[in-house]
């Protein structure tokens, strides 16, 4: 069945994620005390602003260097109150980040929390992180079979846009779009080619190049692909008018020319 492998594949990458957790946080006694990063850090720092004026201290400059686990899909962004894990890619500690936002008349009352956290609670919490990622993975492929379907079959365009955004929504949450390429790429030649006064089709040839490049950016598997679907349809570069499938190949020739 078209994606098994790399469901299977994910799956893998997910399991090994978590390994990599699990014995990166061995128990070690305080050794954030010898840490570049942790040691300028507290067990609670907490940070509070008010109408953008920051009240009293900002968090540690070192906390900028600690990585969110789970990114993409968990962020630490001070966009709405929310929380994620982080952890110091030193030493391994785990820290927990909380960001909370209440609205005011003139403006907003937001507060930053940093906790560090001991190492079976860290592991605990990044064990419910990539488990949530997997869960949604596993929803998000289920439920792009019929937007392919869509991108495939679809002879007037209609739902195409909604099945790019689709995909890309699950791209930018760092999901594996690979399963979709070949029908990106044939909904990519085909609309491309559409009359450029129809502003729609255009809409939908431009989302699905931006889905395209930012799979193969840093994929030489995924540019080769992409190439190949192209070659099998006799399309190349030097044979091609449609600026966009031009910009792709010269994308998918980057990762390769380093990879």
């Amino acid at each position: 069945m078209p994606g098994e492998a790399n469901k299977e594949n994910s799956a893998t990458e997910m399991k090994k994620a978590t390994a990599r957790t699990k014995q990166a946080t061995t128990p070690k006694a305080k050794r954030y005390l010898d840490c570049s990063i942790c040691r300028t850090i507290p067990d609670r720092a907490q940070a509070d602003w008010i109408r953008d004026e920051l009240l009293g201290d900002p968090l540690p400059k070192a906390e900028s260097r600690l990585m969110v686990v789970g990114a993409p899909f968990f962020v630490d962004r001070h966009s709405h109150s929310h929380s994620c894990l982080k952890q110091c890619p030193e030493c391994d500690t785990f820290y927990g980040w909380d960001f909370s936002y209440e609205y005011l008349v003139h403006g907003s009352e937001d507060e930053v929390v940093l906790t560090r956290l001991s190492d079976a609670e860290g592991q605990r919490r990044a064990r419910a992180v990539f488990t949530t990622i997997e869960a949604d993975e596993t929803k998000f492929r289920a439920e792009a079979v019929p937007r392919i379907d869509t991108l495939l079959d679809s002879p007037d365009g209609k739902g195409v846009y909604g099945a790019a955004y689709f995909l890309q929504g699950g791209q930018m949450r760092g999901h594996d779009v690979s399963f979709a390429i070949h029908a990106l790429v044939k909904a990519l030649v085909r609309f491309s080619a559409a009359d450029e006064e129809n502003t729609y089709l255009e809409s939908c040839a431009s989302l699905i190049y931006l889905v395209l490049s930012d799979a193969v950016k840093e994929s030489p598997e995924a540019a080769g692909r992409v190439l190949d679907i192209l070659e099998s349809k006799g399309v190349d570069a030097t044979n091609t008018e449609l600026k966009r499938v031009k910009w792709l190949i010269a994308d998918c020739r980057k990762p390769l020319a380093t990879g």
